[in-house]
């Protein structure tokens, strides 16, 4: 797994990475790609508004929105009750 994160500035760049990847991580406010053992983030949070509508929709059949992260531990503990 990479210790490192790519940061994208631009909305078009990250646009350019993503349709080379099969699937895009949305963990508010940011869009991940995971691309030849390499991870690239854009942070939403610093886009206008017409732009962060344009990657969501660019991106809409990729997208997969993971709402929150758990540890294995914290999944089986879950599991068992």
């Amino acid at each position: 797994m990479a210790k490192e994160v790519f940061v994208v500035e631009s909305l078009e760049d990250f646009l350019k990475l993503a349709d080379k990847v099969d699937l895009v991580l949305r963990i508010d406010p940011y869009l991940i790609a995971y691309y030849y053992g390499l991870v690239f983030c854009l942070d939403l949070s610093t886009l206008p508004d017409k732009d962060v509508r344009e990657a969501l929709q660019s991106l809409k059949t990729k997208t997969i929105f993971v709402k929150s992260i758990k540890t294995t531990k914290e999944l089986l503990r879950g599991l068992s009750q």
